[in-house]
């Protein structure tokens, strides 16, 4: 089965992550986020390193902001797909 996968770019990817360091409003983009690939593999990648991280904080409400503890791993991620947004 071959799944539909959404064009997302680095930017996008920044944005969405930095959204859950202060908690996302709705809660959906989570789930969005984490359950539709991403066509580019290098930010699907990063997709599924959020998906991974936020299962080791299953505490993590997507209305509240990112556990502290899970913070800096977080910021990695944002700093990773920075790297690939275009000059």
């Amino acid at each position: 089965m071959s799944w539909k996968t959404l064009d997302r770019s680095p930017h996008d990817v920044v944005e969405i992550l930095e959204r859950f360091v202060e908690g996302e409003p709705t809660g959906f983009l989570a789930d969005d986020f984490i359950c539709t690939p991403i066509s580019d593999p290098r930010l699907d990648d990063i997709r599924e390193l959020f998906d991974q991280l936020a299962l080791q904080h299953a505490e993590w409400e997507p209305q509240q902001p990112f556990p502290e503890r899970g913070r800096a791993a977080l910021r990695t991620l944002i700093d990773r797909a920075r790297l690939l947004i275009e000059p």
